[in-house]
């Protein structure tokens, strides 16, 4: 059974009338227009992990691929950054069967509505099969249109280009296709490289394994031969790591988008059964799961602690325990519908979401802090004794909300609860048994098929896999409020991603991933004359210059920057404005102050004489104003 589509939609910012200013001696909007926020953004988290345990159990039939199947591409320029100007190409695009043409709509179109047809170029067999081959090519005015109305940072360094529409597929069932994209600015890394097919850095290892994904027609995780890349990754590194994390360089499409596969289980009570696979993969007994990230997903913080925590759960039996229906995401291995406290591995809900009484009735509400694991993932982790698990209300309809995975604050649940506690679960289980991790060791391992990976790409890949495990213990978390996986376990568990050659000590990072600059070219149509800071301390004054320079009007007459904090969470908006002079530059002054506080997006927008409402000219993230020290 393929996995169903969990769409987590993350809002980019309230509707904001962009008429009242945060601070004094700025210059006011002219009555009238508005400062829109960008469209809402799309994070995707579709996980395979049900599938691919319920094929190491012979329980999941393969299925081949429908006609019109998005496989893979190759994405040109590897790294896209937010000033390029050039073509932007799907070199390749291999969807299986014989598509003379396929749809695509834009995550930005030209025209609301507007679907593109492409047209095949080749066609080609695979393993006896016809697959179509396609290039699609874009100018850069695409890519001004996406970055204006789709936000990208630090915490999010891939932006949604668009959706492919097999067949007679309506828009919102296609697949997405998900873009690399960094500030300018990325810190290099040291890099060595070991043989012809084999390099290194701080953070990743980058394997070249010939025609590596090229033979695979379908959703089946084996296409990703694991053992092959774990044997090739022994040779050179040590067998000292709890998951290899596998991140083909070529743009996969699945009905997935991540997965974990457990190789050896050593925790009793927890739903899965002991086990040990290592010897398989080539490990005399560490390896405990190989993980495959899709999209570039390896880079955000709710897939990445998503899949790992499924080493742990979440495989309670809610159906046996408490003859409770299930439904959502792959429901049989995913959290049901509960209260109160959020969760990572929902079925339906995502983090920034949790279920609470108000006003006397359940419902929908913002998770007001930044998210952690929940009390029962805990416990199946070892961190949480069972004494300290609250007990849980299950919600009887678990199908409610439309399948929305991330319901506006206030909606009202519908149906009966019922309660259940950890001790239900050690009476069919019995108490968990086995160790209690401090650390969990994982090597990020880029597999390309045709080349080692260049400088800027060992740089990107690098940089974000530092980044994922919170060197600093600042959290790194996201605008929405999702925090590193440390953070998540209030710090119990150490994702570490270090890489340690055999031959020689490991390359040490000077990577500065907590607030880095962003480059000043970051957002379309204006250039900053320095790059921007994105840690600030409440009371602090901001001065900020540059010029315009975008080209699409003469009569540019106001820069306004609003810095947002994600609704719900801490922090009001901040929004400062000044007049573009004559020679087309700007500078704006002014000041956080406590209400501030939080972590914030930052867009930029123009405004000229009677110009009506405006989208940005870009969004990025993370900003954080923080208490002063």
């Amino acid at each position: 059974m393929r996995s169903s589509r969990l769409r987590i939609t993350v809002a980019l910012a309230a509707a904001m009338t962009g008429v009242a200013l945060a601070t004094l001696g700025a210059q006011q909007l002219p009555e009238g227009p508005q400062a829109l926020p960008p469209s809402p953004s799309r994070t995707l988290l579709i996980c395979g992990t049900p599938d691919v345990m319920a094929t190491t159990r012979g329980v999941r039939p393969l299925v081949a691929p429908s006609v019109g199947q998005p496989l893979w591409f190759t994405q040109q320029p590897s790294i896209l950054t937010p000033d390029y100007a050039g073509a932007v190409t799907l070199s390749n695009f291999v969807v299986s069967g014989d598509v003379p043409t396929i749809r695509f709509q834009s995550a930005a179109p030209l025209n609301e509505g507007d679907i593109e047809t492409w047209t095949r170029t080749a066609t080609q067999l695979i393993n006896g099969q016809l697959v179509s081959v396609l290039n699609p090519v874009w100018g850069g005015d695409a890519l001004e249109r996406v970055l204006r109305s789709y936000s990208f940072g630090w915490d999010k360094p891939r932006i949604e280009w668009g959706e492919v529409l097999p067949g007679e597929t309506l828009p919102g069932g296609g697949s997405l296709i998900f873009l690399r994209l960094s500030p300018r600015n990325l810190q290099t890394s040291a890099v060595v490289q070991l043989s012809g097919d084999v390099q290194y850095s701080s953070n990743i290892v980058n394997l070249r394994i010939p025609g590596y994904g090229g033979s695979r027609l379908g959703d089946d995780q084996d296409d990703y031969d694991a053992a092959t890349v774990a044997a090739m990754f022994y040779e050179h590194f040590e067998d000292s790591y709890d998951a290899l994390a596998i991140v083909p360089h070529d743009d996969h499409l699945a009905s997935y988008t991540a997965f974990h596969s457990i190789i050896k289980n050593e925790v009793s009570g927890i739903g899965q059964p002991l086990m040990d696979d290592s010897a398989a993969f080539g490990s005399t007994g560490r390896l405990k799961a190989y993980e495959v990230y899709l999209d570039g997903s390896v880079n955000d913080n709710v897939t990445s602690s998503h899949e790992t925590a499924h080493q742990w759960g979440h495989y309670f039996d809610w159906a046996a325990l408490t003859g409770l229906v299930r439904a959502g995401s792959q429901a049989t291995f995913h959290s049901p519908l509960w209260a109160t406290d959020e969760t990572f591995m929902a079925g339906l809900l995502v983090p920034t979401r949790r279920l609470a009484v108000v006003d006397g009735a359940w419902q929908v509400v913002r998770t007001p802090r930044l998210a952690r694991f929940h009390p029962f993932m805990r416990y199946a982790m070892g961190i949480l004794p069972a004494g300290s698990v609250p007990e849980v209300t299950l919600f009887d309809e678990q199908g409610q909300f439309g399948g929305i995975a991330e319901p506006a604050a206030g909606t009202p649940t519908v149906g009966a609860t019922r309660t259940a506690t950890v001790f239900n679960v050690i009476g069919m289980l019995g108490e968990r048994q086995g160790p209690v991790p401090t650390d969990w060791q994982r090597a990020t391992i880029v597999v390309t098929r045709d080349r080692l990976l260049t400088q800027a790409e060992m740089d990107y890949w690098t940089f974000f896999a530092r980044r994922i495990e919170d060197p600093f213990q600042s959290g790194v978390a996201t605008r929405q409020g999702i925090p590193s996986f440390d953070l998540s376990t209030d710090r119990a568990i150490d994702l570490v991603t270090t890489i340690r050659p055999k031959v020689a000590a490991p390359l040490v990072s000077v990577l500065d991933v907590n607030y880095p600059a962003l480059d000043a070219t970051s957002w379309r149509g204006l250039t900053f004359d320095a790059p921007i800071r994105t840690s600030y301390a409440s009371g602090e004054r901001v001065t900020i210059s540059g010029r315009v320079t975008a080209t699409d009007r003469a009569d540019f007459s106001q820069v306004v920057l609003i810095f947002s904090p994600d609704s719900g969470l801490p922090g009001e908006v901040l929004q400062t404005a000044a007049t573009v002079s004559p020679a087309g530059t700007f500078v704006l002054s002014f000041q956080f102050e406590a209400q501030h506080i939080g972590t914030h997006a930052l867009s930029a927008y123009l405004f000229w004489p009677g110009a009506p409402n405006q989208i940005p000219r870009g969004t990025v993230t993370p900003i954080v104003v923080a208490a002063t020290p």
